[in-house]
């Protein structure tokens, strides 16, 4: 927890200091998904992840398991990004 708060006073400290300006309106999300678009990349969501965490749920209690992990990539992929 320490660690936590030293990264807590030292963003404060940039605020105050005007390292960081929280006056400007950032698009952060917004941009961070066009330069994924522009470089073919396909972020996987929360909604998505549910998807994956529901269907590993779903094959566990087959088996009489709490859940059954996917540990293929590809196969994750294809559950959480059907299209």
């Amino acid at each position: 927890m320490t660690s936590g708060f030293h990264t807590g006073k030292s963003i404060v400290a940039d605020l105050y200091s005007g390292v960081i300006d929280a006056s400007i309106d950032k698009q952060g999300k917004i941009d961070i998904l066009q330069l994924l678009h522009k470089k073919g990349v396909t972020p996987v969501t929360f909604t998505d992840w549910c998807r994956l965490d529901e269907f590993e749920v779903t094959s566990g209690q087959k088996l009489g398991k709490p859940r059954e992990k996917v540990t293929d990539i590809k196969k994750m992929l294809e559950i959480m990004l059907p299209f």
